[in-house]
């Protein structure tokens, strides 16, 4: 059993918990909890460019994680049916599961660092801190709050040679929920958000009648594609004391429309390593200003009548005033 007097604890071993483990590597000894099964499927996510900076700081280059070039453009039937090209801040388009690979690969090279599969969780308790990065699951809080039949992502992938105009970030609103696609020169991914589950054939009908197949050009077949990554994509929060902290997922799981979880997941992880104090109190204020960003994308969608979107829209309304009401209270205290 490995010794957790002063050591930092993170507990999980995706990209968050790598980054908070090379981090608290820095000043102290680490015990980095992992499961033994960790590697997802492949997909391509998108990320800020700035991001690439920092991973390259801890040993990761852009080129192995499928970096080649930036995209500073998106094309999006959102507010209207047809499409708009819109320019952006500069994104990078990035391998899974390599960028998990190459962190953890970093946290092997780390003398400071100690992989453990087991965990007794009343030594932990002699920790100098624990960090639980341990994605949606959240295992150390009270309550994690979602909508009760939440959106959930479903990705394809198909491999090849893609032109610089297919791998571009694509998004389609549908009353339904959304798809987007986007690649990079090797590999190209396809995702389909929904409430409930669709069969790939029935949502290229569905983009088609709507008058949305636009999205779909230049796309292999989806039955050809492969079966990747499925999991929850609307926004998440969790509840609970302020130790062990939380950082990433764990705290605030974005909506997969905001394309930053990662990025926010991150400097997280920074954060809870180098300046703890006002994490919470930051994840907090993340949290309200997530919500009302996408209370307005509803609003602007073109399909945003819909049912499934007005149930979105009423959870996230529900709970941002709750939490406008708590800072009032909180002030008139004060």
């Amino acid at each position: 059993m490995a010794d957790l007097r002063g050591a930092t604890v993170v507990l999980g071993a995706g990209p968050v918990g790598c980054m908070a483990a090379l981090a608290a590597a820095r000043t102290g000894p680490v015990i980095l909890y992992a499961a033994r099964n960790t590697q997802g499927q492949s997909r391509v996510d998108s990320v800020p460019a700035p991001l690439l900076a920092l991973l390259l700081e801890f040993g990761v280059h852009p080129a192995e994680i499928g970096v080649t070039e930036l995209q500073d453009t998106r094309i999006a039937s959102w507010e209207n049916r047809d499409p708009v090209v819109l320019r952006t801040r500069a994104m990078a388009h990035v391998m899974r599961p390599e960028l998990d690979l190459a962190l953890r690969r970093e946290v092997l090279r780390s003398p400071a660092v100690t992989i453990v599969h087991t965990l007794d969780p009343h030594a932990s308790r002699t920790a100098a801190r624990v960090i639980d990065a341990s994605g949606r699951t959240a295992v150390s809080a009270v309550r994690r709050v979602r909508p009760t039949e939440p959106f959930v992502a479903r990705t394809i992938t198909a491999t090849g040679q893609f032109s610089r105009a297919a791998r571009a970030f694509q998004l389609a609103a549908m009353p339904d929920g959304y798809v987007y696609r986007l690649g990079t020169p090797a590999s190209l991914t396809f995702g389909i958000v929904a409430p409930k589950r669709f069969h790939s054939a029935a949502v290229v009908r569905k983009l088609r009648q709507l008058g949305l197949g636009w999205i779909l050009t230049g796309l292999p077949s989806p039955e050809t594609m492969a079966a990747g990554r499925s999991g929850i994509a609307s926004v998440q929060w969790s509840e609970g004391p302020h130790h062990p902290i939380r950082v990433g997922d764990a705290a605030l799981a974005r909506d997969s429309l905001s394309s930053q979880g990662m990025a926010n997941g991150l400097s997280d992880a920074l954060h809870a390593s180098e300046n703890e104090t006002d994490l919470w109190r930051r994840h907090k204020e993340e949290r309200q200003a997530h919500l009302t960003s996408l209370i307005r994308e509803i609003e602007w969608c073109w399909c945003g009548s819909s049912s499934n979107w007005m149930v979105y829209k009423t959870f996230l309304r529900g709970h941002l005033d709750a939490m406008d009401a708590v800072s009032v209270r909180n002030g008139d205290q004060r």
